[in-house]
């Protein structure tokens, strides 16, 4: 079975930062003010054509899935297997990625 592509929108700054360091970020989530638990989020597939951001693949399953305002999105969680504390940034966690 071949691994699943995510997505991220972002800007050209975070796909190299990405691409370069092979590492997503994430914090946690706005909606909670920031009291939740830290994960890293995405979009289920490729990048659509004509957005802005990039694609990639990843090793870590993810936690759960759950819609982000209509589309399908996954969500890595602190704690999980696989997802790492940022090391010296609190409340931040990262998991290996490949920006394909």
């Amino acid at each position: 079975m071949a691994e699943q592509i995510f997505h991220r929108r972002a800007d050209e700054r975070e796909r190299r930062l990405v691409a370069d360091s092979g590492w997503l970020w994430g914090k946690a989530p706005r909606q909670i003010a920031g009291n939740g638990p830290a994960c890293v989020k995405a979009y289920l597939g490729p990048l659509p054509v004509g957005e802005a951001g990039y694609s990639f693949r990843t090793g870590v399953p993810p936690s759960h899935y759950r819609s982000f305002f209509g589309v399908k999105g996954a969500i890595w969680d602190e704690g999980a297997t696989g997802v790492l504390d940022v090391p010296g940034l609190r409340g931040h966690v990262r998991i290996p990625v490949e920006v394909i």
